[in-house]
């Protein structure tokens, strides 16, 4: 498909500036860094993220690799592969893990 043929819809500003205020609101009532970066990602998103990154995986050229550096506890099972190397991280006092998968 040509960059000409592509379909283009042009956004709606009106509703990025409430998206955007709403998004700013929320961040400035976060009690704690954890709920702040609660408003970014809600776990079902992140989760459906995590799933879509395995499919994308699959497709990548031999010898690169993945890193991925997250809190979510279940990240392999939604990836869809265990990790060839997976180190343990703290980012303040909330842990991480950085996974490594090798093609």
């Amino acid at each position: 498909m040509k960059f000409s043929e592509m379909p283009y819809e042009r956004p709606d500003l009106d509703k990025v500036k409430r998206e955007l205020g709403d998004l700013t609101g929320r961040l400035k009532a976060a009690k704690s860094y954890e709920e702040a970066r609660a408003v970014f990602l809600e776990k079902e998103e992140a989760e459906s993220l995590y799933r879509m990154f395995g499919r994308v995986y699959r497709d990548i050229p031999p010898r690169w690799r993945v890193l991925v550096i997250t809190s979510h506890p279940e990240f392999e099972r939604f990836f869809g592969r265990k990790a060839d190397k997976k180190r343990k991280l703290y980012n303040g006092m909330i842990k991480c893990d950085l996974y490594q998968f090798s093609r």
